[in-house]
């Protein structure tokens, strides 16, 4: 019966019936009863017609992760994250510095500290640190998702992409790396114009959603996303700009 029920919605998957946020709920729901193979190929109805498309079966997890810090330093990383949250940026910034000072590479106080330089608008020495982040703990998947953030912002797509690809097939995500995680793979498909694909994106966080963090993680997926529309829009009108000022515009060069 079970198989019988996973058939129906696998034929509606690949119809043209509704939307694709639907679409995209049958294929949750059967990867959510397991009845999806890892990697499976499946045809889907996207926004280019039929097509195939490979499915990866991601554990979403909410459970603690353990700690690599002793317990006075894994005390000072989390009062840094609180410090942030609620903008105390120098009380934030003497915790960071602690933990770095007896562990100077440490991925999640190198990566806080790069988010820390964001709010403080010093986006430079935040990319600078997020490179260094990532040349340490080329996985650590918080780093690269906000470096390819700021690649977006600064229209280097490929770039971006580079970072990111991969990062969706790992098998097991905690909640936090999957707002992260999909929040900028939307914001780099709205840049490139695919709003079906950044909607389905959103969609799928939107269903993650159970608590108050979630819905603040959610915030900050949808902020992303906006501004990458907001910038497509000043690049396209950019692009018109230069079209009307080249040779095949009305615009005159000036003369000498």
């Amino acid at each position: 019966e079970a198989r019988r029920a996973a058939t129906i919605l696998l034929d509606l998957a690949r119809l043209p019936i509704g939307t694709t946020e639907e679409r995209l709920g049958f294929l949750a729901a059967l990867r959510d009863h397991n009845q999806l193979g890892s990697a499976e190929t499946i045809q889907f109805w996207g926004k280019e017609g039929l097509q195939e498309v490979r499915t990866f079966s991601t554990e979403i997890t909410r459970e603690p992760e353990p700690s690599d810090l002793p317990a006075d330093l894994q005390a000072r990383l989390e009062a840094s994250v609180l410090h942030v949250r609620t903008g105390r940026l120098e009380a934030a910034e003497a915790e960071l510095e602690a933990v770095l000072a007896r562990i100077p590479d440490h991925q999640a106080a190198l990566g806080n500290l790069a988010v820390l330089r964001a709010r403080q608008d010093r986006d430079q020495e935040c990319r600078e640190l997020l490179r260094r982040t990532i040349a340490a703990h080329p996985d650590y998947l918080f780093a690269r998702v906000n470096l390819a953030s700021f690649l977006i912002e600064d229209g280097e797509l490929d770039e971006a992409k580079v970072l990111l690809d991969g990062l969706a097939q790992r098998p097991r995500l905690h909640i936090q790396e999957a707002f992260a995680l999909y929040g900028v793979l939307a914001m780099l498909s709205r840049a490139r114009g695919d709003e079906e694909d950044a909607t389905g994106l959103i969609a799928s966080l939107e269903r993650m959603v159970e608590n108050e963090n979630d819905e603040r993680m959610l915030k900050v997926a949808k902020a992303r996303v906006e501004k990458a529309a907001a910038l497509r829009q000043g690049q396209l009108q950019a692009s018109m700009k230069r079209l009307l000022k080249g040779p095949l515009g009305l615009g005159r060069s000036k003369r000498r």
